[in-house]
């Protein structure tokens, strides 16, 4: 998998944000709270939803936006030569949750949240959530979790 582009809208520390990832190793540098992992964790929301991250729904949206304010992540990215765009998005004051996948045609292979997360797990990623953070995606202080699973589950 390719991770091309990331935009992210009042997601936790970033009102607004654009990325580009170029190809090769990427390497993300910061001064502790300047956004680092929550770049990674709008990635993780973005495929698994709010399961993926790291506090409640209520706390993912950007402090500074106005109460239902919308909150996305969207991602284009490319898995053995198909492009993709994922957009989750989280809206209006009760915070609904709407996420769609389309491919590189534009068609919607999948429009809503849990079928998005279902599709992700079964079809394009082939993990689910809790393998994807063991083998993929360790957060800060889990790295342990590779050492301490034995070989066959991992």
């Amino acid at each position: 998998m390719r991770i091309r582009k990331l935009e992210l809208k009042n997601f936790r520390c970033f009102e607004e944000q654009k990325l580009q990832f170029p190809r090769g190793l990427l390497g993300i540098l910061g001064p502790n709270g300047s956004g680092k992992s929550t770049l990674l964790e709008a990635i993780a929301w973005a495929f698994y939803g709010t399961g993926a991250a790291r506090t409640c729904k209520e706390e993912i949206r950007y402090d500074g936006a106005a109460a239902g304010a919308e909150c996305s992540v969207a991602m284009n990215f490319e898995i053995a030569g198909d492009s993709y765009r994922l957009v989750r998005k989280m809206r209006g004051k009760t915070q609904t949750i709407q996420a769609k996948i389309e491919d590189s045609n534009n068609e919607v292979l999948v429009e809503s949240a849990t079928g998005v997360e279902k599709y992700i797990a079964d079809h394009l990623l082939n993990m689910s959530r809790s393998s994807f953070f063991k083998s993929v995606f360790s957060r800060q202080k889990e790295v342990d979790a590779l050492y301490n699973t034995g070989a066959e589950t991992r």
